[in-house]
């Protein structure tokens, strides 16, 4: 379960500001480090990264993957970049392009019908490998610090909802149970919460809308595209219409103030909808209809 292509973990820490100061326990999808989630498709048809640089407006990709591969994007060497990442179910292997040198390391870890969940479990601003076997309601976790972990929290149908909901820079185990609309959430400094917050056909875009370096349970609603977002201060909620049905869901932080905001990706005509923070609401073609918005690739 070691890299097999050289170790590569932690080859360049030298700034990790950017990651800290949006981390959420999910991965911020920002290639250049800037803080701002980067607009960024994959082509799956071809195994194309397409990202447009949010510090400089420019245009970059990556061949990397292939069609049945599922993507993983997400900072593993520490050095505030999202290194592009790929996991292939037939081998249950991780190929990891290092952002710093393009040269990329594997891993085995995982099984055909595991759900990927990477993030920063053990708290030194790298992502780690992380595997939700549903059918057991079972996570395995290879971290870079701390090792491997098996821990069973969960069941079958349930749904990985990784975030750091107490803020303590660590990731937290969390699931959403799409039957009954309930969110299980074993927090590492404050303990396991459970409540009732969404429903069935609702998806999880759980993230830090408030700006406060917790996880804020959200959930969006394809019938009718609106966001409900339960503020983590106070357990109070608050909704509002952005997108429609056939929409995928694809926040971030854009503008880099610390807050997600609410986007979508219209793959019908490659459209992005971002409703920002601090800068105002957003629409820019950028991809094409087939396209996966690489923001929205841990939402079910």
């Amino acid at each position: 379960m070691r890299p097999q292509n050289g170790d590569g973990i932690g080859a360049n820490r030298q700034d990790i500001g950017a990651f800290e100061r949006i981390f959420s326990g999910t991965p911020p999808i920002d290639f250049d480090g800037d803080g701002k989630t980067d607009l960024s498709i994959y082509r799956s048809s071809i195994g194309l990264w397409l990202y447009q640089l949010s510090s400089s407006q420019e245009n970059a990709g990556e061949t990397f993957g292939n069609a049945t591969d599922k993507i993983v994007p997400a900072d593993y060497t520490g050095d505030g970049k999202t290194d592009v990442a790929i996991f292939r179910p037939a081998s249950g292997t991780w190929f990891i392009l290092r952002s710093e040198t393009s040269t990329f390391y594997t891993v085995n870890f995982g099984i055909s019908t595991d759900i990927p969940a990477p993030a920063d479990f053990d708290g030194d601003n790298r992502a780690d490998i992380v595997v939700f076997r549903a059918a057991g309601g079972t996570w395995f976790l290879n971290q870079t610090s701390d090792g491997i972990v098996i821990r069973q929290f969960g069941t079958s149908g349930d749904v990985p909802a990784v975030g750091d909901y107490d803020g303590d820079k660590r990731a937290d185990l969390a699931i959403y149970r799409p039957a009954q609309g309930q969110w299980w959430i074993s927090r590492s400094s404050a303990g396991v919460i459970a409540f009732q917050f969404g429903s069935s056909a609702d998806k999880p875009v759980q993230g830090d809308y408030t700006g406060d370096g917790k996880t804020d349970v959200a959930f969006w609603r394809p019938a009718n595209g609106n966001w409900f977002i339960l503020r983590s201060e106070d357990f109070s909620f608050y909704a509002f219409p952005f997108g429609l049905s056939n929409d995928n869901p694809a926040r971030g932080d854009y503008d880099g103030d610390a807050r997600f905001d609410a986007a979508i990706f219209r793959p019908a005509n490659a459209l992005w909808f971002i409703q920002r923070t601090t800068s105002g609401t957003l629409i820019q073609e950028f991809g094409e209809s087939n396209d996966i918005a690489v923001p929205g690739a841990f939402i079910p």
